[in-house]
């Protein structure tokens, strides 16, 4: 399984959405200071995505899952357009949802990732511009979308912004008492 890393501008409210990829942009060098490699994902060589089961994690962690798309359906949205592979979903309201968030908006995550594993015969190998470049043409799995802090590619973007439908009521602030009795302080 492979792991590409990408960044995009941030917002308010709990719909997170960005590229995990995009088409034909080259990435960093993954193959590190010795053997540099770099890579190029071709347009065309996303598996159907009604036929993956994809998730989306907080940084690859597979204990931060965010949501899932089973077959094309499920809490993540994914879409393949001209730019590349867009995902979209409601961050949970959960500690993860919330530190994603967090994070987001104050401009610390900022790049979105993606992990797959090529079909066979689905790379080609070339040098352009005196570098080392694997184009990859056919992805047999799609296993992951991610935010993360650090991207394997500079043009993968997340941002978060308030969603168009089903808000939920504010949830009222915490009162002095409140916090007196979280902190197990009781009367």
């Amino acid at each position: 399984m492979e792991k590409r890393y990408l960044t995009a501008p941030s917002a308010s409210g709990r719909r997170v959405s960005g590229y995990a990829l995009k088409f034909g942009k080259m990435s960093q060098n993954l193959g590190g200071p010795r053997e540099p490699w770099f890579e190029i994902i071709e347009p065309g060589s996303l598996p159907p995505l009604a036929k993956q089961d994809v998730r989306a994690y907080f940084n690859h962690d597979k204990n931060h899952v965010l949501a899932r798309s089973k077959f094309g359906k499920g809490s993540l949205k994914l879409t393949v357009d001209s730019v590349g592979l867009k995902y979209e979903f409601d961050a949970p309201r959960s500690t993860i949802g919330d530190d994603l968030l967090e994070a987001i908006n104050r401009g610390d995550i900022d790049q979105s990732s993606f992990s797959f594993s090529i079909a066979p015969g689905g790379e080609r190998w070339v040098e352009m511009d005196g570098k080392r470049v694997r184009r990859v043409t056919k992805i047999a799995k799609l296993h992951d979308v991610s935010p993360v802090s650090e991207p394997a590619y500079e043009d993968t973007t997340v941002g978060a912004r308030q969603a168009p439908a089903k808000q939920s009521p504010a949830t009222p602030a915490l009162t002095a008492e409140d916090y007196s009795l979280l902190a197990g302080n009781r009367k």
